[in-house]
């Protein structure tokens, strides 16, 4: 456990080792926006409350008249494949939201009126996205991995090497608010930009 609350405690300098972002942010990121530490505070989460749950293994046997082994079995399974599990799993919701902010974006949302074709078929009517929504997203731009830093030889040092391409697999499919376009700029561009001007 001491391990665990210093690997939370240094998270943040870890974090910012790997990214090589040490710029003050004052806007929190959307859970979807950085997967991979999504994914990662869900495994801990799932790694402490398992451990908490298994304080309780006597309690748990015997409410559900249960071998106390089988609890304890139970909970050491959970403990390693669990938070594995749930990073996974975290991982995907995340990215299936990124996917479906962006299809909402180029299509705008289903309205649940369908529209018969001139030709026959038929489709589905689709409503502009907010300004709002449309602002959020315009907002965020892709993270790239930062640059290896090179030695007084002008060469990339092995530890440097593993940094990098730790910092690539941290940051993949993560996006930042690097930018702030104007709302009204917003609201006047891409499709599915909607007619709602308000401030």
């Amino acid at each position: 456990m001491a391990a665990f609350f210093a690997a939370v405690a240094g998270f943040p300098l870890l974090e910012q080792r790997l990214t090589g972002d040490d710029a003050e942010h004052h806007l929190l990121d959307r859970p979807r926006d950085t997967p991979t530490r999504t994914g990662l505070g869900v495994a801990g989460v799932v790694f402490y409350g398992t451990l908490w749950a298994a304080g309780s293994a006597d309690l748990i046997a015997t409410q559900f008249q249960t071998s106390f082994n089988a609890v304890i079995h139970l909970m050491q399974l959970i403990v390693l494949v669990g938070p594995m599990l749930g990073f996974m799993i975290s991982y995907a919701v995340c990215r299936a939201l990124q996917k479906r902010e962006q299809e909402r974006l180029q299509a705008g949302v289903e309205s649940g009126v369908i529209v018969r074709l001139p030709s026959g078929g038929y489709v589905e009517a689709h409503h502009p996205v907010t300004v709002g929504e449309r602002f959020v997203a315009t907002s965020l731009v892709p993270v790239s991995p930062r640059e290896p830093r090179r030695n007084h030889r002008g060469k990339i040092p092995p530890i440097e090497r593993v940094s990098v391409r730790l910092s690539s697999c941290y940051r993949a499919n993560t996006r930042s608010r690097q930018r702030a376009p104007r709302a009204a700029d917003v609201a006047r561009t891409g499709p599915g930009a909607s007619s709602d001007r308000r401030p």
